[in-house]
């Protein structure tokens, strides 16, 4: 199995959560987040074409969830997630200019376990836990200059927006981590306020088969 992606995901999570009984034993909250996102993808999908530089990629990424504490250390969080993922390149290919975009959708549910820990008037929260996802659509974009002789292999780089959901396999599973922080809202007393950076790990090729380059050095 190919580790196909390192979806360092930093992403400044603001949620709003509301209270059920106070986060103490048998506690459970409500979350709604918000996420910024920026992802790369390790193994170049560029089909035997020339590789290229790759380019800062950014998305968005909304979530809703549960939190539960079965005490005042630790705790399990599941949410679901929707957000555009995806990285973009831009350089050179035999002697042309080219851009290229790809953007996925996915959707996300996150099972982590947490724990509390640092000094007890300034707590952090670790989580970690598996991440299953499901893709819901994926789009490349692509553009070039005059000159040069292009793609090698021109069926995989049409010029223009280009849907290649088929290109990849429907469902991936990633390692989830985060690190978050609580604030209370002293006028409000049911609702918290929480920031947080937050990444996951993939651990499959998210490439269809009938897309994927031969592994001929193993």
């Amino acid at each position: 199995m190919s580790l196909r992606t390192l979806i360092l995901t930093f992403l400044f999570t603001i949620v709003v959560m509301l209270n059920v009984s106070g986060q103490t034993k048998g506690s459970l909250w409500y979350e709604l987040g918000g996420n910024a996102n920026s992802v790369w993808i390790m193994n170049q999908d560029i089909y035997g074409n020339p590789e290229l530089p790759y380019m800062t990629k950014f998305g968005m990424y909304a979530t809703t969830g549960f939190n539960y504490f079965y005490d005042n250390k630790h705790g399990v969080n599941i949410k679901v997630g929707y957000g555009t993922f995806g990285q973009d390149y831009a350089g050179e290919m035999r002697k042309t200019y080219v851009k290229r975009k790809v953007t996925f959708k996915y959707m996300h549910i996150p099972v982590t376990h947490m724990w509390k820990v640092g000094k007890p008037n300034k707590p952090l929260w670790l989580e970690v836990g598996p991440q299953f996802s499901w893709l819901m659509d994926a789009k490349q974009e692509y553009g070039e200059s005059l000159g040069g002789y292009g793609p090698k292999y021109r069926q995989y780089l049409p010029i223009g927006d280009t849907n290649v959901t088929k290109w990849f396999i429907p469902y991936d599973a990633q390692i989830q981590f985060r690190v978050t922080k609580y604030y209370k809202i002293k006028k409000i007393k049911f609702l918290l306020f929480k920031i947080g950076l937050d990444g996951a790990i993939g651990l499959l090729d998210i490439n269809a088969k009938p897309y994927r380059i031969p592994n001929v050095h193993d």
